[in-house]
């Protein structure tokens, strides 16, 4: 059984401390992946789909395996959502 967190407990960092570490995991995840996350992009999808814009990680997707490798990663553009698997073309317009 987990315990409870306390994320107001004194100096204990609580939610900042696991919002930082979370935010350090998902940079580390964007450079390993190789794609232009934060960038002007136009990707190319299975289906002969084509969209433009700002490349995202949609962080809900992403789970942890005990090995600490993430699956289930999601990319994003706008409010229309991929798994990397689906991309046949990656390009950054800027």
């Amino acid at each position: 059984m987990q315990p409870d967190l306390n994320f107001n407990a004194p100096n204990s960092g609580g939610y900042e401390l696991w919002l930082r570490q979370r935010q350090s995991l998902i940079a580390h995840l964007t450079d390993q992946l190789g794609y232009p996350i934060g960038r002007q992009v136009e990707v190319w999808l299975q289906g002969g789909v084509r969209l433009r814009g700002n490349l995202t990680v949609r962080e809900e997707s992403i789970h942890w395996s005990t090995d600490h490798k993430a699956v289930g990663v999601e990319l994003g553009i706008g409010q229309v959502y991929f798994p990397i698997s689906h991309i046949e073309s990656c390009v950054r317009l800027d």
